[in-house]
């Protein structure tokens, strides 16, 4: 138990955290300053590869160069609420 804690903390030791200010220095030339997106949760940012296929680190995220983007929520509230609007015009 106590090895699997220590081994952890050394991963996140050596992982590369980055920002978009400092990735020059902290990623390796060629390298990009990406996300690594869990199943469920927030991203963090890390260094790819310098041909920024995948995270420096092992991880099992995903790993992408481009910022995530959220989830449109505006369109399905119009259409949830003319599909309400229509069916209570139906009912009348």
């Amino acid at each position: 138990m106590k090895f699997a804690a220590v081994a952890a903390l050394i991963a996140t030791a050596h992982a590369q955290a980055c920002t978009d200010e400092d990735f020059g220095e902290v990623c390796p030339d060629g390298a990009c300053c990406g996300y690594l997106q869990p199943a469920e949760g927030d991203a963090t940012r890390a260094c790819s590869t310098e041909d920024q296929s995948a995270a420096a680190e092992e991880s099992a995220d995903v790993f992408t160069c481009d910022a995530p983007v959220a989830a449109e929520e505006g369109a399905s509230k119009v259409v949830l609420g003319a599909s309400a609007l229509i069916a209570a015009l139906y009912m009348a």
